[in-house]
């Protein structure tokens, strides 16, 4: 279990609420999944931003995990 649902577990009143958290938590854990299309968008950053920097560093991976957030949230 991750700490997430250790906590909620503490904290559970009624059945309903159980159920209600576990349904959204699932819910999050797809909508953060990446899928096939993200790892594409990705690799395509990947390769626009290594064109311009030459080099692999922190500092290129943080541009391109800023360029797919930005993309991923339609920006």
């Amino acid at each position: 279990m991750s700490k997430a649902e250790d906590r909620a577990n503490l904290r559970y009143i009624t059945f309903a609420e159980e159920c209600a958290f576990i349904d959204g938590y699932e819910q999050a854990e797809e909508d953060l999944e990446l899928t096939w299309k993200d790892i594409e968008k990705i690799c395509l950053i990947a390769k626009e931003v290594h064109q311009f920097r030459g080099f692999w560093s922190e500092h290129v991976y943080k541009e391109i995990l800023k360029r797919f957030k930005e993309k991923k949230n339609g920006n």
